[in-house]
């Protein structure tokens, strides 16, 4: 017989004999000869076989989690002396082949828990550039990377179609780099704080808990409501930004434009259109006549505003959404849209000034106006100066893409992934369309100005001659 053995203490200790040991959670129709519980562990979960001529295999099944010396085992995979074997999330084993050492791992000490470990960590790293991030961020993308991974575990027991995986991003405001959770669910993509993952992870392993007492059983788990189940989103989500700069207001002077909404990743998710607009003592924004020259707010320094109390007024209207990105079967996936702001986005204790919520499709109208007063101190003229105000646009899944799914019926995961491809290429078709458009338009203007330039030298030469 054989053996494989783990942990510092080595208190578990299992021996294997000629042929094959079925290993996996407890089933009464197939019980498994070695039994495990816990996450990530699956009925039938692998076999170990050995052979009349001492040679030992394992082999995953239903796609299971199991890995040696931390690579995710894909069909029969041969065991040696000192190989690191991992069971589902938890259960990590040393192998050990009497007699056969010879053909194994030539080692002076034994690999210990942490080899094994660092091993699989190695192994599911998001292939992020770890040597240009600061130690406090490769440690928390280190806890990150075994979160995930345990999520994913437990979407994949319950049957949900769920995937999760880290994403780093640079704040526009602070300039500083932090972890996000990107979350794909069926067709669509989420992106999540870490913070919400965090609180989520812990109510997914409830629920996953709930759920292997009823396996356990041999009852069904109750379907939940979409409020309680932590795989469905019905919190607002951040859509994108908008960034306008506030110099304009330092002269009291109007400002208008189309703004690019933009994701956390830099990405253009649409346009918004704002309008800053001074207004005059009495509140009233322009133009003024000659008769009313006095009202009119403009100052040609703006220091001349330190310690007056001046008006403003905010005006969001049109906005637009990328068809092709927030799309789904010809439906936008988000509605409830909203769009918040604040006159100084650092400022924690200013509240947001917020629109009225809509759901309208791709296009909509949010026909806003708030006027503010604020008195001018040197941090509020510095900030006008230099400063931005960042139009946030929020919005709910469409209530039609959350039908909640019960554990075991879940429709082909397969087929849903195919969706989420197609969408991809087609978001990077339109994207690469777009660039080609742009291209096309900077050399239509280089041919243009080549034939003015060619022109004016049919002009020079002309004279020339004259001359």
């Amino acid at each position: 017989s054989t053996q494989s053995t783990w942990g510092i203490a080595e208190t578990l200790i299992y021996a294997f004999d000629v042929g094959e040991t079925v290993i996996g959670k407890p089933d009464p129709t197939h019980p498994p000869k070695i039994e495990f519980h816990g996450l990530g562990i699956n009925k039938r979960h692998c076999t170990i076989t050995v052979t009349a001529d001492h040679h030992v295999f394992i082999e995953s099944h239903n796609n299971s989690r199991t890995a040696v010396n931390g690579t995710k085992v894909k069909g029969m995979t041969e065991l040696f002396h000192q190989n690191r074997v991992w069971l589902g999330n938890n259960y990590a084993f040393r192998f050990c082949h009497p007699g056969f050492e010879a053909r194994g791992e030539k080692r002076e000490v034994d690999p210990d828990y942490f080899v094994a470990e660092s091993e699989m960590a190695e192994s599911t790293k998001s292939g992020a550039a770890l040597d240009s991030m600061s130690p406090a961020l490769r440690h928390k993308l280190a806890d990150a990377e075994k979160k995930i991974e345990q999520a994913n575990i437990i979407a994949t027991d319950l049957e949900k179609d769920v995937v999760f995986s880290p994403k780093i991003f640079q704040s526009r405001q602070t300039k500083e780099t932090d972890i996000v959770v990107h979350v794909q669910i069926g067709s669509q993509s989420l992106v999540w704080p870490w913070n919400k993952f965090n609180t989520r992870l812990a109510d997914m392993v409830n629920v996953w808990t709930e759920w292997q007492h009823h396996e356990s059983k041999g009852t069904t788990m109750r379907i939940l409501d979409p409020h309680e189940d932590p795989f469905v989103d019905m919190e607002s989500q951040l859509i994108g930004e908008s960034d306008v700069w506030l110099n304009a207001m330092a002269n009291m002077v109007e400002f208008a434009a189309d703004t690019n909404i933009l994701s956390i990743f830099g990405q253009i998710q649409g346009k918004l259109h704002v309008e800053i607009n001074p207004c005059d003592r009495n509140g009233n924004t322009g133009p003024w006549e000659d008769d009313d020259d006095d009202l009119d707010p403009f100052v040609e320094d703006p220091n001349e505003l330190l310690g007056k109390e001046i008006i403003f007024e905010v005006k969001l209207s049109k906005t637009e959404l990328e068809e092709m990105i927030f799309g789904v079967d010809g439906v936008c996936k988000y509605d409830r849209i909203f769009v918040r702001y604040k006159f100084n986005s650092e400022d924690d204790l200013e509240p947001y000034s917020k629109t009225k919520e809509l759901s309208q499709g791709f296009k909509m109208n949010f026909s806003y106006t708030n006027k503010h007063k604020i008195k001018v101190t040197k941090e509020i003229l510095a900030h006008i100066l230099k400063g931005r105000m960042t139009f946030q646009l929020w919005g709910n899944l469409n209530t039609k893409h959350l039908a909640p799914k019960r554990p075991g019926t879940t429709e082909s995961a397969a087929s849903s992934r195919l969706e989420v491809k197609k969408k991809e290429l087609e978001a990077l078709e339109y994207k690469v369309a777009e660039l080609q458009r742009k291209l096309d338009q900077k050399n239509q203007l280089i041919a243009e100005r080549n034939r003015e330039l060619i022109e004016l030298e049919r002009q020079i030469a002309l004279r020339t001659r004259k001359k």
